[in-house]
């Protein structure tokens, strides 16, 4: 959640608007920052880990946890699996990427590719003789390199689109778990404020 801070700004917005909105409620004279609403949790957080590895130790067998160590176990699990996600998405665009440039190269070196000379004397002899005789055909310009570089167009249009609809999966889904994690935290607030 807190690694994702830029993405997830809203859900941080909404969540500092209900924890001010409740101190108000309360009749305190209190404003809390969003910074502070994001230190605490981080804070709870790594209290919540330190906690659970501690207790865990000590007793070697399952306990039994309350609402709001249940919940702060889910977020940080949550936040565990967002990052290994993450990194998954991005290796999986890295190796597209990298395979759409290794085919884009490939079609541009096969245009470039000169067709094969002959080098040995006898054969430039021989073909000189029979250049005489029968003279050969005029070379002629590829008509096709328009066709080529439309279709390399149309492939890489393609590409893009297979590409923005990846990127549009990933932030479909970037925002399910935001709404997740919000859904989450507001659960960590107290209900009666």
């Amino acid at each position: 959640m807190v690694a994702r801070q830029p993405s997830s700004k809203a859900a941080w917005d909404a969540l500092h608007k209900n924890v001010n909105t409740a101190l108000q409620q309360q009749k305190a004279n209190h404003y809390v920052t969003l910074r502070a609403c994001k230190d605490r949790v981080r804070t709870l957080q790594e209290a919540h880990r330190k906690n659970e590895m501690n207790s865990l130790r000590a007793s070697g067998t399952n306990e039994e946890y309350d609402e709001r160590s249940q919940l702060l176990t889910e977020l940080l699990e949550q936040t565990e699996e967002e990052k290994r996600s993450k990194k998954e998405v991005l290796d999986k665009t890295v190796d597209i990427k990298e395979s759409q440039g290794k085919d884009i190269r490939k079609a541009a070196m096969e245009t470039l590719i000169p067709a094969k000379r002959k080098n040995d004397d006898d054969d430039d002899e021989q073909q000189d003789e029979d250049d005489a005789i029968n003279p050969p055909p005029v070379k002629k310009r590829r008509a096709d390199t328009s066709a080529d570089y439309v279709k390399y167009l149309r492939d890489k249009l393609e590409l893009d689109k297979e590409r923005f609809d990846i990127e549009h999966r990933e932030r479909e889904a970037m925002l399910e778990k935001d709404k997740k994690m919000f859904d989450m935290m507001m659960g960590l607030l107290p209900k009666k404020l």
